[in-house]
Formats: C-alpha cells, structure tokens, sequence
C-alpha cells in the first residue's frame, strides 16, 4: 500500500505517509486494517478539499482507493473585554460596593472557546463572590460572535488608590491566550 494524493493545507502528519500515530504499512492482511493520520493545517479563511489516495494490489491488478477530506479555515477566536485600556471606578466611599458591568465579546470564527477566569483580588471581585458576577451572563464558554457580561465590584476597605487586573485565559484554536481589562479606582472617606 502507497499513500498519495494530498495538497495543502492537508499534509499526513509529520509530512510522510501514513503519518506519524498512522499503522498503515507497505501490506495488510486479509481482514486487516489500519490508520493513516492526516492533518489540517489552514492558512486561508476559505473551504479546502483534498484527496487521500492509497494504491494497493488486489492480487490481480493495480488499484487504487480514494477519499475525500475537506475542512474549513476559520478565524482564530479573539476575546475582548469591554471599556477603556484600564477602567476606572473612580472615588470610591469606604466599604460602598461599586459595581461595573464589563461586555466579554468573542469576534473570532472558531465555533466556542472555554474561558478560564483568574481570581481578583481585594478590593475587587465578581459581584456576589463568584465568576461570573451576579447578573453576569458567561459561563466557562462563547460561541463565535457571541456576547456575555461579568459583573466585578470595586469595595474599598482603606483610603487611596487599588488596582488590579480580570484575566480571561482560553484558547483561540490555535493556542493559548489571555485577555485582560487592567482595574483602578480609590478608597475615600464619606463626606
């Protein structure tokens, strides 16, 4: 048996057949059966189509097996939190709960993404206590242009100035990434 047949961006991964992981050799017993390991590599946002070939002899003549592979290249998916490169609450009371309704938008095409939220720290946190805030609309996932809120309370504890970072880790489907919205704001005494 001999592989062939495939164009870009299909390759047999590794680039020689049957591909690395693949089982298929240069024969196979009656009965038998094999793997080959193709992989899907695009660089265009388009639909591909290829082929894969295997050429085999049926004892009697040369033959040969063909099927069709196709994919789809998509975006990769970019996860954004809404307002400016920081966001400020502003002066603050003391122990005052100050809350903030942060859109997440997910403007990539990969179907969903899986969000893993990092903890804030005081005087910052989810509204309620927990991602992804009460009245927060996300879960741990977002489909292609979808939309979700967090909701992330500013309560000061002490006079002058805090900060912190959401950090919002998922993977645009091709590799690991992370959004952030950077938070200020300050603790003041009533008047």
């Amino acid at each position: 048996m001999v592989g062939a047949g495939l164009a870009a961006p299909f390759t047999y991964k590794g680039g020689t057949y049957p591909g690395t992981g693949g089982t298929c050799s240069g024969s196979l017993a009656a009965a038998a059966s094999c793997t080959v390991i193709v992989k899907y590599d695009p660089t265009t946002i388009a639909a591909h189509t290829s082929s894969i070939s295997i050429g085999y002899n049926d004892g009697a003549a040369a033959q040969t097996l063909t099927r069709n592979v196709q994919g789809q290249g998509a975006a990769p998916a970019s996860l954004a939190i809404s307002d400016a490169a920081t966001y400020n609450y502003g002066p603050t009371v003391l122990t005052a709960a100050n809350d903030k309704t942060f859109t997440i938008t997910n403007s990539g095409g990969v179907s969903a993404l899986t969000i893993t939220p990092a903890a804030l720290t005081a005087p910052f946190s989810y509204k309620g206590g927990a991602y992804p805030g009460t009245a927060g609309t996300c879960s741990t996932s977002l489909t292609a242009a979808a939309t979700c809120t967090i909701v992330v309370t500013f309560t000061p504890t002490v006079l002058g100035a805090a900060a912190d970072t959401i950090s919002l880790a998922y993977n645009d489907g091709a590799a690991a990434q992370t959004a952030t919205r950077a938070l200020s704001g300050t603790g003041v005494n009533a008047a």
